[in-house]
C-alpha cells in the first residue's frame, strides 16, 4: 500500500527550523518529507536524528539538475546518509520543451545523471509540471521525453490538469515509472493552488490510477497562502485515498 508524504516546498515560507517543520508534518499524521533544500543547510547525521526524534522517513529528496550533474555520485551519499534513495529533479525551464532539440538535450543530460548514480543507491526521477505537455513536432514534448530516457517520473497531478491533460490516464500510462505521484488541487478557472478537495482534479479517480500501477508514494504539494491551515486535512485526505 502506498505511503504519504508532504513535499517541504509546501511549507517553504513559513518560518522555523527544520525540525520545527517536521514536528509540525509529524503531528499532521504524515509518515515522510520529500525534501526540497533546507535539508542542506544541516549535516546529514543531524537531519536523519531529526527525522527518527519526529517518526518520519524520506520519501525523496527534490534536487536541482545543476546540483544534480556537479557531482551525483557525492550528493548520492549525502543523501544516502539522510535516508534518501530517491533523486527528483523538480523540473527544468519550459524552453527546453519547446522542441524535438530541446527535449533531446535535457534528456541526455538526465540519463548522463541516472547513469552515474547506478554505482550508488540512488534513484533518480523527473518531476513535471505543465510545459512539459506542450505541442512539439511529432506529438507532446513529454510523450518524446519519455522515450528519450528511463527515469522514474513523478506525475503532479495538478499541473497535468493545468496543461489540459487527464492526469489519471496519464498516470496509467507510467505503469513502470510512477513511483511517486504529486497530489495537488487546482482551480482550472483562477489557476491557483488550492487545497485537496477544493479544486478540479478528481483525486479519487488520480489515487485509483495510481494504486493500480503500484505507485509507492502519494506527496502532498501546496503553494497557496497559509499552508500550515491545510496540513491537518491534507494528510487525513491522503489516508482516505489511500
Amino acid at each position: 500500500m502506498a505511503r504519504t508524504a508532504i513535499q517541504l516546498y509546501t511549507l517553504r515560507d513559513v518560518d522555523g527550523s527544520l525540525e520545527d517543520l517536521l514536528e509540525m508534518v509529524a503531528a499532521s499524521g504524515f509518515e515522510a518529507v520529500e525534501f526540497a533544500g533546507r535539508e542542506t543547510e544541516h549535516e546529514p547525521d543531524d537531519v536523519a536524528s531529526m527525522l527518527s526524534r519526529n517518526g518520519l522517513d524520506v520519501a525523496a529528496a527534490h534536487v536541482g539538475i545543476d546540483d544534480l550533474e556537479s557531482d551525483a555520485v557525492a550528493l548520492a551519499e549525502r543523501y544516502e546518509a539522510m535516508g534518501c534513495t530517491d533523486l527528483i529533479c523538480p523540473g527544468v525551464g519550459p524552453e527546453y520543451f519547446q522542441s524535438q532539440e530541446g527535449v533531446a538535450g535535457v534528456a541526455t543530460r538526465l540519463q548522463a545523471v541516472a547513469e552515474e548514480l547506478e554505482d550508488t543507491n540512488c534513484t533518480l526521477h523527473y518531476h513535471t509540471h505543465d510545459q512539459e505537455f506542450q505541442s512539439i513536432e511529432g506529438g507532446l514534448a513529454f510523450e518524446a521525453f519519455l522515450a528519450a530516457t528511463e527515469i522514474g517520473i513523478e506525475l503532479d497531478v495538478g499541473h497535468a490538469l493545468r496543461a489540459g491533460e487527464d492526469p489519471a490516464e496519464w498516470l496509467r500510462r507510467l505503469d513502470g515509472r510512477a513511483e511517486f505521484v504529486h497530489f495537488a488541487d487546482v482551480d482550472v478557472e483562477s489557476d491557483a493552488s488550492v487545497p485537496l478537495g477544493a479544486g478540479d482534479v478528481d483525486l479519487e479517480a488520480c489515487a485509483d490510477a495510481a494504486a493500480s500501477i503500484g505507485a509507492d508514494w502519494y506527496v502532498y504539494e501546496y503553494e497557496g497562502d497559509e499552508p500550515l491551515d491545510t496540513l491537518d486535512d491534507a494528510a487525513q485526505y491522503l489516508l482516505n485515498l489511500k
